[in-house]
């Protein structure tokens, strides 16, 4: 009886051993995992930052935004890079970018009887031939944090009356933690039109249209 139980174990603990052998040969034989990419991984994670960057940029310009949607898009330390938003802030003694911005573009609506800020006055027809609609996002470009917009416009070709020929400007904009911190674009300082007012004399100072409509 005794020789027959440690048969039986001894035929047991052979089966274990078997057994684990068995699953050992298994494991050896499973592929591993491939190996993570990480230029790859990487890679991906800033294409998805500068679409991202991208959408933040295409906000600021899109017909329709209100004047707090961009200011909430702005960085509280903006910094600007246009000169004629830079002599505004000089003439206003304003030190935040973003705050010469917002007067800025709202002193504009003023002067222009309200509305947008840039364009006809409000109520004033166009006359003569009108150029073709350009497109505000002909280009955009996006190489890490910065982003570049192409516009396409169309001025009057002094050469031709009555016919236009293409213009291109651009703006650059330096992103962080998804609001726009830093811009550059083509712009000079003008000598003429309502944006040449401010660059001469404070909001202080000016006279303004009565309002058509609710300020930009």
């Amino acid at each position: 009886m005794a020789k027959l139980t440690n048969l039986l174990i001894g035929a047991g603990a052979a089966l274990v051993l078997a057994a684990c052998g068995q699953a050992q040969n298994t494991a050896a034989t499973q592929p591993a995992p491939p190996p993570v990419d990480q230029a790859a991984e990487a890679a991906k994670a800033q294409l998805a930052k500068q679409a991202a960057n991208e959408m933040v940029v295409q906000n600021f310009f899109k017909p329709g935004t209100t004047m707090d949607e961009r200011m909430d898009i702005l960085s509280p330390d903006y910094i600007q890079h246009n000169p004629a938003f830079v002599r505004f802030a000089e003439v206003n003694n304003v030190q935040n970018g973003r705050d010469a911005f917002k007067l800025m573009l709202e002193t504009l609506s003023k002067l222009r009887g309200g509305g947008p800020p840039f364009g006809p006055p409000q109520g004033v027809a166009a006359r003569g031939p009108q150029p073709p609609q350009g497109n505000m996002f002909y280009k955009i470009l996006a190489d890490g944090d910065l982003v570049t917009v192409i516009h396409q416009r169309y001025a009057p070709d002094p050469q031709h009356k009555g016919m236009f020929y293409e213009v291109y400007g651009f703006d650059t904009f330096r992103l962080q933690d998804g609001k726009i911190a830093e811009h550059w674009d083509d712009a000079t300082i003008p000598t003429m039109g309502p944006m040449a007012i401010l660059m001469r004399e404070p909001v202080s100072k000016l006279k303004f249209p009565k309002q058509k409509q609710p300020v930009y």
